[in-house]
This record gives C-alpha cells, sequence and structure tokens, in this order.
C-alpha cells in the first residue's frame, strides 16, 4: 500500500526526471527496483493511509510517520525520492533521498533518510540491495549508486549499499553471504 503511494506519484514529480538523468534511463515502474516519490506535504501518506483504515499506531511501528511536536501524526517522508528497502522480499522500510536542489540539512533534513527504527528494520542491520542474489556484489556508497551497478553491468554484479555512514559488521556478514 505505501510503496504503490509513492510509486504512483514519482511521474509527476522532480524525482523522475532526476533519477533518469542519474542512471541515464527511466527505471519508473521497475519490478524490482520500485522508486517512488514522498509529495512534499505534511500528511499526504497519512491520510492516503487513513482512507483504508490504518491506524495511527500502524504507521508509528511501521516508522513512516512520526509525530510532530503538536502530537499531530505527519508523514516521516516529505519531498524525497523514495526506494524499498527489502529483504527476501519482504519490504521492511524505505530510504529517501532528498530533493537535490536543498543543500541545507538543517532545515530538509539529511541526503539520505531511512525508515525510524522499527520491529522489522534497523538501519545498521540492512544492506540496500539492488541485483540478484548469486551475482557478484559491489559495495558502494549509496543507494544510487547500486542501482547504477546493477543496471550498468546488466545484473552480473549486485550493488549494496550500507544504510547509514558507515560499515556494520551486521551488514558486512549479510554482504560475506551474498554472491
Amino acid at each position: 500500500l505505501i510503496t504503490q503511494f509513492y510509486e504512483a506519484r514519482l511521474p509527476e514529480s522532480w524525482a523522475q526526471p532526476y533519477l533518469t538523468g542519474r542512471l541515464r534511463q527511466d527505471i519508473t515502474g521497475h519490478p524490482q527496483i520500485r522508486p517512488g516519490y514522498a509529495p512534499d506535504g505534511w500528511t499526504s501518506l497519512v491520510q492516503h493511509l487513513h482512507q483504508y483504515g490504518v491506524t495511527d499506531e500502524e504507521m508509528l511501528t511501521s516508522g513512516v510517520a512520526t509525530r510532530a511536536s503538536t502530537g499531530k501524526l505527519i508523514d516521516r517522508f516529505r519531498d524525497r525520492l523514495v526506494f524499498p528497502i527489502s529483504y527476501d522480499r519482504q519490504i521492511l522500510g524505505f530510504v529517501g533521498r532528498r530533493n537535490p536542489s536543498y543543500e541545507d540539512d538543517t532545515k530538509h533534513g539529511p541526503k539520505y533518510l531511512n525508515t525510524a527504527d522499527t520491529p522489522l528494520f534497523h538501519k545498521g542491520d540492512q544492506l540496500y540491495v539492488v541485483g540478484q542474489p548469486s551475482a557478484t556484489p559491489v559495495l558502494v556508497e549509496g543507494p544510487l549508486d547500486a542501482i547504477a551497478v546493477s543496471l550498468a553491468t546488466c545484473g552480473r554484479f549486485t550493488g549494496a549499499a550500507p544504510l547509514g555512514t558507515s560499515l556494520t559488521q551486521s551488514q558486512a556478514v549479510e554482504l560475506l553471504g551474498m554472491g
């Protein structure tokens, strides 16, 4: 439901031409990568999920919403290119890339923002991986680099990026188990 929401908003956003420019191809609708866009509204996703009966507690537990200082529930990802983070075909969370026209971390948040820690997701435990499990893994800096490696090598190599500023022991163990 959340991934589909983001995917549906990609074509009319800044994120789609940005992504196409970075990767030199349009991956809108790519079945494994599933790029999307989180709209620049405080409650776009929250309102959408409420229409489907998703509770505030479920959104908080899944890490896609947070509470504002007012106590109101707001979207965690706003005005970001987003990618689902998967493991064994299960979506555990999301990583979102800040609009590149904003250089200021203090006003628009970090360059990359992950889903908050949840029962399923902890950024230090997972890698962002794009490609086939049997392909040779290549450790890269970020999600867009992981996508680029996999696309440029036609799947012979699998891009893998840490979800944070450094490679953790858990991520290294995951990397060792690939390929």
